[in-house]
């Protein structure tokens, strides 16, 4: 079977003159398509919250009815991607499962996000742009607090004392902004608040299978719903009042309704955005472009909105912002020293096993299904291996392999281990291969090997959501070299040597698994579904694709 072709390199490689033509193009690409979506995300977040401070400030717009338009974007937009990415069909889908099974929680988070955008707006009401932002980079702090006494999850001392600078830059700037208002500042704080146990609900639902675009659209309708509900009865019971409201900022209607909907769509695409980026970049490297953005975006509205900084001011931001990014650096290394603490992968008795080679372990011969050692010059009788010595045989195979997969794994593949070092039990991380439509995918799978490997293959399940004609609907995968060695009966379009032979190894079966995903086979199907769609409808199968590949860059 034909690979893919191998794109992964680094930036400095392709800067060389070393690299064809089309590799370097490739990574250029990307970092040009990065740097767009910095770009982008940078420039909506200034435009949106500047529009914000000017809608609500300046013309007097109530923040409900900001709040409403920018949740009936989220509402307009959300709707739209999801008929791009998965059609209706997933999503009715999606939707009874809601009924059935999450209501009340997404109601709870419909609240939530209501009251942390009028939190925020209520804050930019009141108190000067870059103060609002600085007070919203202190989030690391509140998402600690909060964590600790709505999970019961503690910190390391690292992240503890990164929390100091925070709170000191956020006393300094509490102090001595010209701007300070008491209710500003609180509902700046609440914001705050309200959006760190907003990200704890999230993450609880997340892990019921529902994705991110899922959470985004459902809560923005349950909010629009429960928004409009609060302006219909407000303007019921005070329609005096409302109509005040409405006209006090003397511009007309079109005007007012044109802000909101380029306020809304600022809104939604700018989380887009931010996602997007999430997807092309490492953890560090986004949480250190969001450092940036907080202090670009505080920066940027002192000189525009002409604020008074005084040096204690000053001081207090760049406390703030440097202390969010201590806390970030903190926060990863509290999480490698936490992999480390469980112990090596593989026990340190079998590091002597990478001093040989896979081919030399690998040349067995079989006779009658049992497994012969090589002939040694001197020694010319056959040993044959008991139950107990074919699975110590495999054992040291596979840790032999999995010592070299780790070294120089295929390209897209990742190998590692469970919590239990089970060396017959396998845990694979498959990278969707370009150009394929499950590119850009990061899909779970496992392999658990029989104990007479390489006598009988092993078997392969995805963990991860799969649609291919070739892999069942259980995630079992279902090809050739899958199949045990020999002859098939019953299928006579397969032949042996397409079939499982104990002379190969793992890294043809997983060459294998990622050409299956550049070119299926729908002439045998495992999942006749998948596969009829693949023959009929290949937009649909596109469509299903697209939606598995979102919610495993999700669930990575």
């Amino acid at each position: 079977m034909k690979c893919p072709p191998k794109v992964s390199v680094t930036l400095a490689e392709a800067l060389t003159d070393d690299l064809p033509p089309a590799t370097k193009m490739v990574k250029l690409t990307l970092e040009h398509k990065i740097a767009a979506c910095i770009a982008a995300w940078y420039l909506l977040s200034l435009i949106t919250l500047w529009t914000n401070r000017y809608v609500v400030a300046e013309l007097k717009v109530d923040s409900n009815v900001l709040s409403l338009a920018q949740l009936g974007m989220s509402v307009v937009c959300g709707f739209g991607s999801e008929m791009y990415l998965v059609g209706w069909v997933v999503i009715r889908q999606g939707l009874r499962q809601l009924m059935r099974e999450g209501l009340k929680d997404m109601i709870v988070l419909g609240a939530v996000r209501i009251l942390t955008v009028l939190f925020g707006l209520t804050a930019l009401k009141y108190i000067a742009v870059s103060f609002t932002q600085t007070i919203k980079s202190s989030a690391p702090f509140f998402t600690v607090i909060l964590t600790y006494l709505l999970l019961g999850q503690r910190t390391g001392w690292r992240v503890n004392v990164s929390l100091l600078p925070i709170v000191t830059g956020l006393i300094f700037c509490s102090l001595s902004d010209s701007s300070f208002h008491p209710i500003g500042f609180i509902a700046a704080i609440m914001s705050n608040c309200v959006d760190c146990t907003q990200n704890v609900l999230t993450k609880r639902l997340l892990n019921r299978s529902y994705s991110v675009g899922q959470l985004q659209l459902y809560t923005s309708v349950i909010a629009v719903v429960m928004q409009l509900m609060f302006l219909f009865y407000n303007w019921f019971t005070s329609p005096g009042e409302a109509a005040s409201n409405d006209t006090a900022s003397g511009h007309s209607n079109l005007y007012l309704v044109t802000l909101l909907v380029i306020d809304g769509l600022g809104f939604y695409l700018q989380s887009a955005f931010a996602y997007v980026l999430m997807s092309l970049v490492s953890p560090v490297t986004h949480s250190v472009a969001n450092c940036v953005k907080r202090a670009l975006l505080i920066t940027l509205s002192i000189y525009h909105f002409g604020d008074v900084v005084t040096p204690l001011n000053w001081s207090g931001m760049v406390l703030v912002i440097v202390g969010v990014y201590v806390f970030n650096t903190a926060a990863r290394i509290e999480r490698e020293a936490s992999e480390m603490s469980k112990g090596p992968m593989l026990p340190t008795s079998f590091v002597q096993i990478a001093k040989s080679t896979i081919s030399e372990l690998a040349e067995v011969r079989v006779h009658s299904g049992k497994l012969r050692s090589k002939p040694h010059k001197d020694r010319h009788r056959d040993t044959t291996w008991t139950m107990a010595g074919a699975a110590d045989y495999a054992r040291e195979l596979l840790r032999r392999q999995f010592l070299e997969m780790s070294r120089n794994p295929p390209e897209g593949v990742s190998v590692g281990l469970g919590d239990d070092d089970n060396i017959f039990r396998w845990e694979i991380l498959l990278v969707g291969p370009p150009d394929t439509l499950y590119e850009g995918g990061f899909f779970k799978a496992e392999l658990e090997f029989p104990p007479n490997f390489p006598n009988m293959p092993p078997k392969m399940t995805f963990k991860s959501e799969m649609w291919h004609p070739n892999v069942y609907a259980n995630g079992v995968v279902c090809i050739s070299i899958l199949h045990p060695p020999g002859e098939d009966q019953l299928n006579s379009q397969e032949t042996a040597d397409e079939r499982w032979r104990p002379i190969l190894g793992v890294e043809s079966i997983l060459v294998s698994v990622i050409s299956m995903l550049s070119d299926p086979n729908d002439d045998s199907p495992a999942n006749i579904d998948a596969a009829v769609e693949w023959r009929n409808d290949k937009d649909a199968f596109k469509k299903h694709c697209r939606r598995i590949v979102r919610k495993s860059q999700e669930d990575i």
